[in-house]
């Protein structure tokens, strides 16, 4: 059987079916009105994801009745609003010089046909039969899905529906922003946004990336900003598998005696201590307790686990370093970046005069 959902067949059917947990599970006998039956969960297939939902849903709904009743609907109040005229006797002139050839690929229209309006839109906006007959020509593959055997008569009309109905939805969607202001000033904000968007990027975002003399010559000037800060390196020594006498006697020694000495002596038998490298910049959480010097031991601390302990020692310090560019360039970019930004701001304020209208702006302040 292909997958199926709710609402599908039988109640009891789907009852039994949805009621088997695991693939392989075979149901009782279960009767419909159909007969009796024996259901096997051959696989589950996993819920659509919400764009293949979304994408399964709108190619129904589009070949829903209702949708085209909606359509339909719209259309003709779009034709009524915009004073639709049309001339039927021009259409029924050019169905008149017709033929067969009209649903063959090989069709064009004739040359000589007439530019009188076949139909108009706010009075101004006039189509012909040549418009038309270009709109024909254009959609072979519409013309060829019609059957020789229907009369050219319907088949010109509903092509000229289609036609009409095109020209409606692209006037409607033209007209949009004149008759919904709301709208206009939306289309106002998203089209200024590109060309804001466009601008930056060509003069800031790009333009920081893409100049490397003037990214070297602001680092150089701005190289102080970038540094390594002061850091100590050093070493975690986890000591498990043994008892709490031991694991103080290590920390003991590990006090005075470095790594390597410290596992030689008590990773013998079994491995008892673990040695982690580390480094963290000054101020670090993970170094409380210790002083900040060479061989500064934290205390010993007993982990959650109960039979493990752990210290720290600081084996060097490493002083504070200035980057170089290929290890600041992110923030080196991000800020020249900024720099960027405030003098192209700069030269669109001596170019352009801006003026505030002090009166509205508290009026807004007030809200």
């Amino acid at each position: 059987m292909p997958p199926f959902g709710i609402n599908t067949y039988d109640h009891n059917f789907e009852d039994a079916a949805f009621g088997l947990q695991n693939n392989g599970d075979i149901s009782e006998p279960v009767l419909t009105k159909s007969g009796w039956h024996i259901i096997k969960r051959i696989a589950k297939p996993e819920p659509d994801t919400y764009d293949v939902f979304v994408r399964r849903m709108k190619a129904q709904i589009n070949k829903d009745q209702r949708f085209d009743a909606a359509k339909i609907k719209l259309i003709n109040d779009i034709k009524k609003s915009a004073g639709f005229r049309e001339e039927r006797s021009e259409l029924q002139k050019f169905t008149a010089t017709l033929n067969e050839d009209f649903y063959s690929y090989k069709w064009t229209p004739d040359s000589s046909l007439s530019a009188a309006p076949l139909f108009s839109l706010a009075g101004s906006q006039k189509y012909n039969i040549r418009d038309f007959a270009g709109f024909c020509k254009k959609n072979t593959r519409t013309r060829l899905k019609y059957d020789k055997s229907k009369p050219l008569a319907e088949t010109v009309d509903e092509l000229y529906n289609e036609y009409v109905n095109e020209i409606a939805l692209a006037y409607e969607e033209s007209s949009l922003e004149k008759k919904y202001p709301d709208f206009k000033s939306l289309m106002r904000e998203y089209e200024e946004g590109i060309l804001l968007f466009e601008a930056t990027r060509i003069n800031v975002w790009d333009k920081a990336n893409q100049d490397t003399v003037g990214l070297q010559k602001y680092f150089e000037q701005h190289k102080k900003n970038y540094f390594w800060p002061e850091k100590a390196t050093g070493s975690e020594f986890r000591i498990s598998g043994t008892d709490q006498k031991t694991a103080e006697k290590i920390y003991s020694y590990g006090k005075k005696n470095d790594g390597a000495k410290i596992l030689s002596k008590f990773n013998k038998k079994s491995k008892v201590v673990e040695e982690v490298a580390f480094e963290y910049e000054k101020g670090s959480a993970d170094l409380a307790g210790i002083d900040w010097k060479v061989r500064s031991v934290s205390p010993l601390v007993q982990q959650k686990s109960g039979n493990a302990w752990a210290f720290k020692k600081l084996s060097s310090i490493v002083p504070v370093r200035e980057k170089n560019l290929s290890e600041a360039r992110g923030y080196v970019v991000a800020d020249y970046q900024d720099y960027l930004e405030k003098q192209w701001i700069e030269q669109l304020s001596r170019e352009f005069e801006v003026v505030i209208n002090k009166d509205v702006l508290m009026k807004l302040k007030r809200k």
